[in-house]
């Protein structure tokens, strides 16, 4: 499967680079890249965020405090930032997740999901106190693709509807049935 970035990660990217910037920071981490997701206001990414509802506007300020806490006063600031090891690597998994979830392309979401899977870093600190999770963002990407997911259906009814509109398993032959008909009374 080829993968591609979405015209939108490119803005992510752009905004990550302008954040990293304007912060004064040494390379782009992936802090500066949930800022640019942020930045972004829109897309899967952003309402993920909302929808589970995070903090956005205090995550924000946040990660820009701690940011500009890591700004070493001795180093001479260089505005051709680049990405770190770090963001590096989370660009790479966003491939991986976008295969996973069987997109043709890298789309915010897969930031996203490839961040909080790295786990080691100050903005999935940030949103773990949020209560953000991997697993919340994929169940709730998942709830999203199946419309009938999180209505309130019990998996017997779910089943139930599957089976009356023939997408159901077949039932097994040899598998014990009960009859709902009533025995008639001998005379």
């Amino acid at each position: 499967m080829n993968n591609q970035f979405t015209r939108r990660v490119s803005d992510i990217l752009t905004y990550s680079k302008e954040e990293a910037n304007r912060l004064r920071s040494t390379s782009i981490g992936p802090e500066h890249l949930l800022l640019g997701v942020i930045r972004e206001g829109e897309g899967k990414a952003f309402e993920l965020l909302s929808q589970l509802n995070v903090n956005i506007p205090q995550v924000k300020r946040q990660l820009e405090e701690y940011l500009r806490s890591k700004v070493p006063a001795e180093v001479a600031y260089d505005e051709n930032v680049s990405f770190n090891e770090e963001s590096s690597k989370l660009l790479k998994l966003c491939l991986l997740e976008a295969r996973m979830t069987r997109s043709k392309e890298v789309d915010s979401e897969h930031i996203l999901l490839a961040m909080m899977k790295m786990r080691d870093n100050a903005a999935v600190r940030l949103l773990e106190r949020n209560e953000l999770t991997y697993e919340k963002i994929a169940n709730q990407l998942k709830r999203e693709d199946n419309p009938n997911s999180g209505l309130g259906f019990t998996e017997d009814e779910e089943d139930e509807e599957a089976e009356y509109t023939g997408q159901g398993h077949t039932p097994d032959k040899n598998a014990r049935t009960t009859s709902t008909r009533q025995a008639t009374p001998k005379r």
